[in-house]
């Protein structure tokens, strides 16, 4: 879940760069709504609201009221590639 909700961030910062005024450097250029990360991730408010701490606390990223400030671009591109080399865990049908 952390996951897709970096995945999300870092589709925002893609689309939409850094916000770059009054040198407010690695602001996300828009601020999406907790309700509208939940939507992308297909996750509730309250899981949003525990991925998005997450990653404050291992300092990837700093929420300064509604805003995301990154502070790890890589941490978080490199979080997104470490999930997706998992392997996929198989899981026996029963029949």
């Amino acid at each position: 879940m952390l996951e897709r909700v970096a995945l999300a961030i870092l589709i925002n910062l893609e689309a939409f760069g850094y916000d770059g005024e009054d040198g407010r450097t690695n602001v996300l250029g828009l601020t999406l709504s907790r309700a509208d990360y939940s939507s992308l991730t297909g996750t509730t408010y309250e899981t949003i609201i525990r991925m998005l701490a997450e990653l404050e606390r291992i300092e990837l990223i700093s929420l300064e009221n509604k805003e995301i400030r990154i502070l790890d671009e890589k941490g978080l591109r490199r979080l997104i590639a470490d999930a997706s080399n998992k392997p996929v865990r198989k899981t026996k049908i029963k029949t």
